[in-house]
């Protein structure tokens, strides 16, 4: 039956299994399949060699500078674009097993047997021919899988996986053909995706030319304001009227004056003579005239400056419903704390004074079983002081922003290097196969190996050292 454990060896890490069918002769098949694995190097098939000791053969398969699936995406969701490589990667090894005449249900599609490196977003799988399970049953697994690390909110990724998890239920596990039908659907729905950017582009074009004829006419409105505003036009019509008003009231004043002159009129006999009437009358006209041009002239302004009002009234309350929202978002809860009196005092301040007061006489309970153990790491990076406080569990160091709870920036450290887990109250320590490897009390670890923690251990990723506390 399988055996496995983890080795490192000359630099390079090793996921070695030991299996009693390697040494029958009933299973020649099966070890041919692995020696022609071992002499051919198969694009996404991990790297393997076969070691034979004492009369037993192991399988030495090489993955340094990798990390399990399971491991990449223990804290991390997957996205749309995440699934399309691994897939692909997928899809890349089972097509190479193909032109070597290889049985892919040979493969372990099992997220703790896919190796990822990272640096490239290259996917690898293993090769094991002896399945303890059906390949259908795995791959359905795997697809299940899928679904519980995908973030419900993407509704991209949501119907992307569910597509795979639908293909894996009507083609039993055929990998080849479920790719092609993932392939073929999402070139339905690119199809479909330009179909509807289409027809909105078309839909925006006829909204542009069939706009609300409030709005139209709000805009008219405005314009006509803004162009009535232009104080040249205006002014320069103001002038006109003036000139020409007052010219005929110069020219009634005129006639009446020349009249009186040459006929040597005064003041009783002025209006007796026809041409000095015509005279006054030209002259009470154009004044008559004046006055009710300006007072048209004052009811259009007052008018434009109400609808003027009108339009920043609303820009204000625009502005206000802004901030007001801003201002409930921040002090959304408890409104009594901004009441003021008419003193200038708060309640709030009141309640608090009066709390003070109280306080001094009310005896607090201890709490029994209140302490709470700290677990913490403390270290130099880079020569200055640091302390890691082991919080939550598991709990990853490594260099990858997205993918560790602390990390540590140093070219030592691999993106995902080691793990913390909580069993029992005891921390244990694993290395996730880092490339430089970790230490415990001057000890190097195995990859994935397990080992736990006790109060001032010596703990070094790479080149960088801490104690556990």
């Amino acid at each position: 039956m399988m055996q496995a454990e983890f080795k490192r060896e000359n630099h390079k890490s090793y996921f070695v299994i030991r299996d009693s069918r390697l040494d029958s002769d009933e299973h020649s098949h099966e070890v041919y399949d692995l020696e022609m694995l071992c002499e051919n190097k198969m694009q996404g098939i991990l790297p393997v060699s076969l070691h034979s000791f004492n009369g037993e053969t192991e399988l030495y398969y090489d993955i340094s500078t990798k990390q399990t699936l399971r491991v990449l995406f223990e804290k991390k969701m997957f996205t749309r674009e995440d699934l399309k490589w691994i897939f692909s990667g997928i899809n890349e090894a089972v097509c190479e097993l193909e032109n070597y005449l290889l049985d892919m249900e040979n493969l372990l599609i099992d997220p703790d047997y896919i190796y990822i490196n990272m640096t490239e977003k290259k996917v690898y799988l293993l090769y094991y021919p002896y399945p303890e399970e059906s390949f259908e049953s795995e791959v359905e697994k795997f697809a299940e899988y899928i679904l519980d690390k995908i973030c419900n909110e993407d509704e991209r990724t949501v119907v992307y996986a569910y597509n795979f998890y639908r293909y894996v239920k009507e083609e039993k596990g055929d990998l080849i053909s479920i790719f092609q039908d993932m392939e073929n659907s999402d070139a339905n729905s690119e199809k479909e995706k330009s179909e509807q950017a289409s027809k909105q582009m078309q839909v925006e074009k006829n909204e542009l030319f069939q706009e609300d004829e409030e709005t139209l006419y709000f805009d008219e409105e405005l314009q006509q304001i803004k162009d009535n505003e232009k104080p040249s036009e205006s002014n320069h019509l103001k002038e006109k009227r003036i000139i020409v008003f007052s010219f005929f009231a110069l020219l009634g004043v005129g006639i009446m004056a020349f009249e009186a002159w040459q006929n040597q009129l005064g003041f009783e006999e002025l209006f007796t003579k026809q041409e000095t009437i015509i005279g006054l009358a030209i002259t009470i006209l154009a004044v008559l005239a004046f006055i009710l041009f300006s007072v048209i002239d004052f009811v259009r302004d007052k008018a434009k400056d109400k609808k003027k009002d009108i339009y920043r009234d609303v820009d204000e309350k625009n502005r206000n419903e802004v901030i007001e929202n801003d201002l409930d978002s921040i002090f959304s809860g408890n409104e009594e704390t901004f009441l003021e009196t008419e003193t200038g005092v708060s309640f709030e301040t009141d309640r608090e004074n009066s709390s003070k007061v109280d306080d001094m006489y009310e005896t607090v309970l201890l709490q029994e079983d209140c302490y709470v153990e700290q677990r913490i790491l403390v270290g130099k990076i880079k020569g200055k002081q640091r302390q890691i406080d082991l919080s939550s569990f598991p709990f990853i160091i490594g260099k990858s922003k997205e993918q560790a709870d602390y990390v540590i920036d140093d070219p030592s450290i691999s993106r995902i290097h080691a793990r913390f887990t909580l069993r029992d109250g005891i921390v244990f320590l694993t290395d996730l196969n880092s490339t430089n490897g970790s230490m415990k009390n001057g000890i190097r670890l195995q990859p994935n190996e397990l080992v736990e923690l006790e109060a001032e251990d010596e703990i070094k990723f790479g080149r960088v050292t801490f104690t556990y506390h």
